[in-house]
């Protein structure tokens, strides 16, 4: 198989280790990196699939989230991520899935597990359970048919703070780039998480994302 692997995470040591096992059990190229920033992967060149797994050990999930929905989305032929270090009882599966990750590792997970997975989900197999799945069809149906003739129009202001919000910049960096106070910027995104029907900024990431 002609792919790439990619470990992103702040344990250095760790990622070391994994990279030489999965080059050796896979026979695929592994890399680590020694940060959760996922820009530089995808700004670099490729001419072949490579999959990025992150660690989610101790790192903010809802910075994942966004990275997640914009990295597959602007990469979706050749780029796959996954999610390593998952504590079992956090529930992130159908979120996961939503944000387009391909599957996730638990962190008390078997190397050998790990190995299999990656394999995997480079030949286009999601690495999830078959309930975590169906949870998320259903889940998935539901929303769809929330929204059925419902239609959501964004003032042009609103488009351009969701679009900045969503991409991982802050309110006091999108207040500075427009040059309007902190609290407009506030009132402009609680305004836009109404009209769009979600409750924060990493869903209101998928709903860019699928709708922008």
């Amino acid at each position: 198989m002609d792919a790439e692997v990619y470990i992103l995470g702040p344990r250095k040591l760790q990622n070391k280790f994994m990279a030489s096992f999965l080059q050796k059990a896979t026979g695929l190229k592994c890399t680590d990196r020694s940060d959760s920033d996922l820009n530089p992967v995808l700004e670099e060149e490729h001419d072949r699939p490579f999959l990025i797994l992150l660690d989610c050990l101790g790192n903010d999930i809802d910075w994942f989230w966004i990275g997640l929905c914009i990295g597959v989305n602007s990469r979706r032929n050749k780029c796959f991520v996954a999610l390593f270090n998952v504590a079992r009882d956090e529930g992130l599966e159908c979120e996961a899935i939503n944000h387009g990750a391909r599957g996730i590792f638990f962190e008390n997970d078997s190397p050998d597990l790990l190995a299999k997975g990656v394999l995997g989900i480079l030949k286009g197999e999601l690495w999830f359970s078959r309930e975590n799945l169906v949870e998320w069809l259903v889940r998935a149906e539901n929303y769809k048919n929330s929204l059925v003739n419902k239609e959501v129009i964004l003032t042009l202001r609103q488009t351009e703070i969701l679009a900045m919000a969503v991409s991982g910049i802050s309110n006091p960096d999108i207040a500075e780039k427009l040059c309007i106070s902190q609290c407009t910027v506030k009132a402009h995104l609680h305004n836009i998480y109404r009209k769009i029907d979600v409750p924060n900024r990493f869903q209101a990431a998928i709903w860019a994302c699928k709708n922008l």
